[in-house]
């Protein structure tokens, strides 16, 4: 047992001072500073924002192939900005353009790294678009990212699973609104994020569905469904429902009444105003200064008071 522990500590010993000569130095020095040896920059702390993509794909489901193209809205965030760069696996870039002109590229290792038509300054906005094609593939990290082919074809991409379907930013600290614009045979629906803005029978026995989504997501959020769904259509009437602020402590002492509905006119008007301007920690101070006249800096406020209670006259019962 004795001759046991010794080996042991004779190993880590050994292992000690090998792991020692491949570190620097300074690491063993009690006034490091980390930031002296390793680089500091966040790997969200990129050059641009991506505000928008456009991903036009059309989909082959006999052979498992697609093809299409990925026009992208950005926006420098640092000045000198020079080139971009975009995640794709497995699949071919067959061109790259920048504000609708042909740019220099080059693909390696699931990279697409982009030169811009010239350096750009902090808030300038630019456009990328990249034609790609192929068969894609899973990614083989257990998550199995990527389009899953079977009599229903569906994506899936978290965590970071985009870049096995099209090209862009793939990371989820930048999110952009999206656009898609999905090709199949016409046998087929296809369903988004969004909310479905057209169908088009391209008369070529394949039909197109244009997905709108203006809120803004992350690249692995991004998906879509292609099977022979069927669709049902529901209609309702224009109904009135009312959130009510009666009397609490903490609110005015008068009833106050804020409907939602379906006119768009009456909605936007309610939109209109503000969520600090309904809240009850504020409904009494608007009300105040409403009836008892304000100062200059509390204008503002006073014309809340006058807005909302237009609405109350208009809507409330």
């Amino acid at each position: 047992m004795k001759r046991n522990v010794i080996v042991l500590l004779f190993i880590i010993l050994v292992t000690s001072f090998l792991s020692a000569d491949y570190l620097p130095r300074e690491l063993f020095h009690k006034q490091n500073i980390p930031s002296q040896f390793y680089a500091t920059r966040a790997d969200s702390l990129h050059g641009f924002d991506m505000q928008h993509y456009d991903i036009s794909i059309e989909f082959f489901p006999s052979t498992h192939y697609i093809e299409g193209d990925v026009v992208a809205q950005v926006t420098a965030t640092e000045n000198g900005l020079t080139e971009i760069a975009y995640e794709l696996e497995s699949l071919d870039v067959t061109g790259v353009f920048v504000n609708e002109t042909p740019a220099a590229y080059t693909y390696s290792n699931g990279i697409i790294t982009i030169t811009l038509d010239h350096a750009y300054s902090i808030g300038e906005d630019f456009t990328t678009q990249v034609f790609y094609e192929g068969y894609p593939v899973l990614s083989n990290d257990g998550y199995s990212t990527g389009i899953h082919w079977s009599s229903y074809i569906y994506t899936y991409a978290d965590p970071n699973g985009a870049r096995y379907w099209w090209p862009g930013y793939d990371h989820p600290w930048d999110k952009a609104t999206t656009k898609m614009i999905i090709t199949v045979p016409d046998d087929k629906l296809v369903a988004s994020n969004g909310l479905l803005q057209s169908e088009i029978n391209n008369g070529d026995d394949t039909i197109t569905f244009t997905w709108n989504n203006t809120g803004q997501i992350a690249t692995y959020l991004v998906s879509l469904c292609i099977g022979a769904y069927s669709t049902f259509e529901q209609t309702y009437p224009c109904t009135y429902h009312k959130l009510c602020l009666s009397r609490t402590s903490q609110c005015s002492t008068d009833r106050f009444c804020v409907h939602s509905c379906c006119d768009g006119n009456l909605r936007r008007q309610i939109r209109g105003l503000s969520l600090a301007e309904i809240r009850c920690s504020r409904m009494r101070r608007v009300w105040r200064n409403g009836r008892d006249g304000a100062s200059d800096h509390d204008l503002d406020r006073k014309r809340s008071y006058h807005r909302l209670r237009n609405v109350r006259n208009d809507l409330c019962a």
